[in-house]
Order: C-alpha cells, then sequence, then structure tokens
C-alpha cells in the first residue's frame, strides 16, 4: 500500500483553509452591508435583520468550526494509520 504523501496532508489543510476563509468572508461582507445600512440611516432593515442575522452566523461559525475539527483529526488519522 503506498504512504501518503506530504502532498496529501497539504491538500487537506489546504481545503481546512480555505473553508475557514469562506467562513471569514461571509461574516466580513455582512459587516460591511450593516455599515452600508447604517450610513444610510435604513434602520428599519437592520432591526428586521439583525437577530437572524446573529443566529446564522453563528451556527455558521461553529459549524464551520466543528467540520473543519472532523476534516484535521480524519487527516491525521489517515497520516498516522499510513505511516507502518
Amino acid at each position: 500500500m503506498r504512504n501518503p504523501s506530504k502532498g496529501s496532508m497539504k491538500k487537506c489543510l489546504y481545503s481546512i483553509f480555505i473553508s475557514l476563509s469562506a467562513c471569514i468572508i461571509f461574516i466580513c461582507l455582512q459587516f460591511y452591508e450593516i455599515n452600508y445600512r447604517v450610513k444610510i440611516e435604513d434602520w428599519s432593515s437592520l432591526m428586521d435583520i439583525m437577530e437572524a442575522l446573529t443566529v446564522v452566523a453563528s451556527i455558521l461559525a461553529v459549524s464551520t468550526i466543528i467540520l473543519n475539527a472532523i476534516a484535521l483529526s480524519g487527516c491525521f488519522r489517515y497520516k498516522e494509520g499510513n505511516n507502518n
């Protein structure tokens, strides 16, 4: 059986990095949107979306962390199992 290369571990870490980056980009874009709505003084829309946005952003962040932790443990388990 072929030993995993360093490239496969890099691919695993690369995909985790991309996942975390996408989550951070989403949250930053939401802050830009909120800032825009504050500048134009659209208070009613801010009051409508803030509660839902808080819940969605929290769920996204927590699920991203959990899924990436699972993926990272899978990468290390795969690496340890194939080092024989």
